[in-house]
């Protein structure tokens, strides 16, 4: 009986050990999803993107295949913050990272860059096939309806592209990205262009 007893006394403790283990475990993974995720979008962060950065360029070294990279940017954000207010601004970045985020493969890896500005990584893909996608996200965003305040708010992006090659460093492709990024910028906005 008594032995019986210490028995179930240890099982018991067993089962709420294995509890504490377990939510331990969910509480650790929720922090790992907050260090690599952006609050605001859900999407990943910077962080993020360097890791899946240096994976993607260690299967194009290992593979061959191209990859292309997309820089993003929000148009006339400042002015959505300053006419429309700060909730919009968020409500607007978090739309297009929905937008983005529906439209693009499941290879392709987008990341909240910074500010009003994203990235993303298209696998497979060289510069021309990552304009073609670009454009669509682009046409897809401008389309996409959003109200605040029952008022609509127009939101239109421009992308930057440009395709690693080999030996360059990734510093060197970003700066390309968005050298194109800017070009589109100065060229009127809600456009694509490729380095």
């Amino acid at each position: 009986q008594r032995l019986a007893e210490k028995l179930e006394l240890l099982q018991s403790r067993l089962n709420e050990m294995e509890k504490e283990v377990s939510d331990s475990r969910v509480a650790i993974e929720e922090q790992r999803r907050r260090a690599s995720h952006d609050h605001l979008t859900g999407l990943p962060n910077r962080d993020a993107y360097q890791k899946k950065l240096e994976e993607e360029l260690a299967r194009r070294h290992r593979y061959g295949s191209p990859l292309a990279l997309v820089v993003c940017d929000v148009d006339h954000f400042k002015s959505i913050n300053d006419t429309y207010g700060h909730l919009a601004g968020d409500k607007v970045l978090q739309l297009i990272a929905r937008s983005l985020r529906k439209n693009l493969r499941d290879v392709d890896f987008i990341a909240r860059y910074g500010g009003e500005e994203f990235v993303i990584l298209m696998p497979e893909t060289n510069a021309e096939g990552a304009l073609l996608a670009a454009e669509k996200l682009r046409q897809t965003v401008e389309k996409s309806p959003f109200n605040f305040r029952k008022e609509r708010v127009p939101i239109t992006l421009s992308f930057g592209i440009s395709e690693f090659h080999s030996l360059e460093s990734p510093d060197t492709v970003f700066e390309r990205a968005d050298k194109a990024l800017y070009k589109a910028k100065h060229e009127g906005r809600n456009r694509s262009c490729m380095a």
